[in-house]
């Protein structure tokens, strides 16, 4: 009797498949990558390397020399952040687009247009020893994890000095970009007016030319991407307790550090022993440095300033034959093409840019390739050689006096640092920075010769006073002309308030500081909003003022009332400068923070012609663009969360996770790099800072906050220690809660890293 062959209908057969290809890859993808801290590698040290690591994640290295142990943390950034670290690499190379996608052809236009690449190979000819040995061997650990993970198929070019060194450049000029107040409220020279400068202050307004329209289209595209796609790279602040104002005559030095939420933080805590010495460092993954640290002979923390290294130009511009010129005083010129080096497949290429007398020309960084009547330019400051080295011996300095001396006349973007030791705290500046000078232009022109107005800020170094606080907004201490330029973040002036009323701070109290929520705007503001909310007679205007009053100020996420005040905050506002700003006003939103002095005085004087709408025929009060904004936030949390107020949690509104850079494609690769969306404290005048857009979504977060103390130190990691799925350290899956001690590391696991056997 014939067997009965039994058929499988296709509609079972599919789903059967699919789910077995899917169990397939899974395992595949997890037995690939999976991430253990327990290896044996050999590899170019002079002694054995321990690397060893507790169950939160926080390394150790142990070296007998500084090529070892720079060997050694090369490995580790690689280990934990290697998507993050070859990202940085590939957008400071012009090829990220290669690499995450077109979302970053600006950003690979813009490295082309600078030359971060080509800069680096030439700075790093410059760098000598010991240093460059130290480059190479922080590259040769990146290597060592690159070749023995499996990620040299997505990484087919091996890590280089220069690599490192583009890199820094690229984020020490993103950061000095990101700096320029030409790009905060920028204002049509025919709008200038006496109802606007009641808004915005005459020093923070930047005005532009008819025919600069498009100029200013392309700064504006150009800051989005940078703030975005590279960010600022070191940005928040650090303070000193003395032991006069502590409880046991310890003092204090705390750091809180801050990072754009669309991309990873860098940060990354070692501590890293070096022939018996010490240091609890705070590096970044795909730099060499330390940052901040603390050893046995001093306690540091350093940040760039916010003070002007760059300045734009509009040159007209004009056709002759095939060529097109530019403007000078002295005539027409022909643009110089600078040949950059762009290496994609292992090979180097060659990307033509454009460059002029005043730096080089922006049009094409944003696609925008028409030269026929003007151009946008920059020009710019870079680091030099000599910064490089100084960042090496900062933290193996003698002395706090020999780390001062050792900035002097440093070529470098300007940068503050607070260094204490038991011999007292020092406040130190460093690098270079143009004077700023009266012209409220967005675009200098041609006609205005280039000057030569750099200063050297090593001059203003002085002794760290009480209360000691530093940061990029921080430059009391410097000349008035510099001083005047920072923007004063109120934040800064709740710091002081804590810090000059409390006494006997003890740990606990440093704690509470580094993560005070309590928003000083709205301790401004609310009385006002209250009082008006009063005469509006509807349930909703009742019930706001009812959690209003019961608010105890902290923009914490389970509240509800910091979710009604600042969406109410920034529409009141929009709704007041709207009319009188036009199609400027949704930019200078985006900064409306440094607008809020201004515009609570102008509604507590409750006089202001900017709020009679210029558009209607009635005149219009406080009161009533207040309640229309009122009406709106009631209106827009109705349709997008609930009608029922109490679910407007800030945490719904406000939240998000710092996005990983997708390096790699698959479906499985990206199903298992999900990071789900988490609720932020804080708000934009909090020292638990969390700046945020017009729709409240979290733009900026505290990232890191830590301090260092005699008796012990601790560290909050607002994130992770591993970008990589496969580790149990993963973001995904491991985010710290609470402070950590980072006076010691236990050892779950440990690494050796032994010399080679054959050299």
């Amino acid at each position: 009797m014939p067997k009965k062959i039994l058929f499988i209908p296709v509609k079972y057969f599919i789903p059967a498949a699919l789910a077995v290809t899917a169990g397939i890859s899974v395992y595949i993808y997890f037995s690939a990558f999976h991430v253990s801290y327990s290896k044996t590698h050999e590899a170019r040290v002079e002694n054995p390397v321990k690397i060893k690591r507790g169950t939160s994640g926080i390394p150790e290295i142990s070296a007998k020399t500084p090529e070892d142990a720079y060997l050694a943390l090369g490995y580790l950034h690689a280990k934990d952040r290697f998507n993050l670290m070859e990202y940085f690499r590939a957008a400071a190379g012009a090829r990220s687009e290669k690499l995450v996608g077109e979302e970053s052809r600006m950003i690979d236009r813009l490295s082309n247009a600078a030359g971060f690449s080509r800069k680096s190979q030439e700075l790093v000819k410059l760098v000598h020893e010991p240093y460059l040995s130290y480059l190479t061997s922080y590259t040769e650990g990146i290597n060592i994890y690159r070749e023995r993970s499996g990620n040299w198929k997505i990484s087919p070019v091996k890590w280089t000095p220069a690599d490192v060194i583009s890199v820094l450049l690229m984020k020490e000029w993103a950061s000095a970009f990101l700096s320029n107040r030409e790009l905060l409220f920028q204002i049509p020279e025919s709008d200038r007016s006496r109802i606007i400068a009641e808004i915005i202050p005459e020093e923070l307004q930047y005005h532009y030319r008819t025919g600069e329209e498009k100029n200013i289209e392309i700064l504006r595209n150009l800051a989005e991407g940078v703030r975005k796609k590279i960010g600022r790279y070191c940005s928040g602040h650090a303070f000193l307790v003395p032991a006069e104002k502590t409880e046991n005559e310890n003092p204090f030095m705390a750091l809180s550090l801050q990072d754009e939420i669309s991309l990873y933080p860098a940060w990354y805590p070692v501590h890293i022993i070096i022939d018996g010495k010490k240091i609890k460092a705070i590096t970044q993954a795909g730099l060499p440095f330390i940052y901040h640290g603390s050893s046995d002979v001093f306690t540091y923390f350093g940040f760039p300033l916010n003070l002007d290294t760059q300045e734009f130009y509009t040159l007209k511009t004009k056709k002759t034959g095939d060529a097109v010129q530019y403007q000078t005083p002295a005539g027409w010129k022909n643009f110089e093409a600078i040949r950059n080096p762009v290496y994609e497949n292992d090979k180097t290429k060659q990307a033509i840019i454009w460059s002029t007398d005043y730096g080089i020309v922006l049009n094409d960084v944003a696609e925008d390739s028409d030269y026929r009547k003007n151009v946008v330019t920059i020009k710019f400051l870079l680091p030099g050689e000599d910064y490089i080295s100084r960042l090496f011996d900062l933290p193996f300095a003698e002395s706090t006096e020999a780390a001062a001396a050792m900035l002097k006349n440093t070529g470098s973007l300007p940068r503050t640092y607070l260094f204490f030791s038991d011999r007292g705290g020092y406040r130190v500046f460093c690098g270079r920075a143009i004077k700023p000078g009266k012209d409220r232009n967005v675009f200098k022109t041609a006609e205005i010769p280039p000057a030569n107005n750099t200063v050297d800020l090593s001059a203003y170094s002085a002794a760290a006073k009480w209360p000691a606080i530093i940061g990029s907004e921080c430059l009391d201490g410097l000349p008035a002309d510099l001083a005047e330029q920072s923007l004063n973040p109120v934040a800064f002036e709740r710091l002081k308030v804590i810090m000059e009323k409390d006494s006997n701070i003890g740990s606990d109290d440093i704690k509470a500081i580094l993560g005070d929520r309590y928003s000083v705007w709205a301790e401004r503001f609310l009385p006002l909003f209250i009082g008006i909310l009063k005469n509006n007679p509807i349930t909703s205007a009742r019930l706001t003022r009812i959690y209003l009053q019961d608010w105890d100020l902290n923009m914490t996420s389970g509240d509800v009332s910091p979710t009604i005040f600042e969406m109410l905050l920034h529409k009141f506002m929009l709704e007041t400068i709207g009319d009188n700003l036009k199609e400027n006003a949704n930019n200078a939103m985006a900064s409306y923070h440094l607008l809020l002095p201004r515009f609570y005085e102008l509604c507590r004087a409750n006089a202001s012609e900017l709020f009679d709408d210029i558009t209607t025929y009635n005149t219009e009060t406080r009161d009533n663009v207040f309640d229309r904004a009122f009406l709106k936030t009631i209106r827009h949390y109705s349709r997008t969360i609930s009608p029922v107020m109490e679910n407007w949690k800030w945490g719904l509104v406000h939240k998000g996770n710092f996005k990983i850079p997708m390096i790699e494609k698959s479906l499985v690769a990206s199903y298992f790099r999900k990071t789900e969306q988490k609720p932020f404290d804080g708000g934009v005048s909090t020292l638990y800072n969390g700046s945020m857009g017009q729709a409240l979504e979290p733009v900026a977060e505290t990232s890191l906050c830590c301090y260092f103390s005699r008796d012990g130190s601790s560290l909050l990691m607002n994130y992770s220690v591993s970008t990589d799925p496969g580790s149990r350290l993963y973001y995904g899956r491991f985010v710290q809660q609470d402070y950590i001690s980072f006076d010691s590391i236990d050892e779950a696991f440990s690494t050796m890293i032994f010399p080679l056997k054959n050299k």
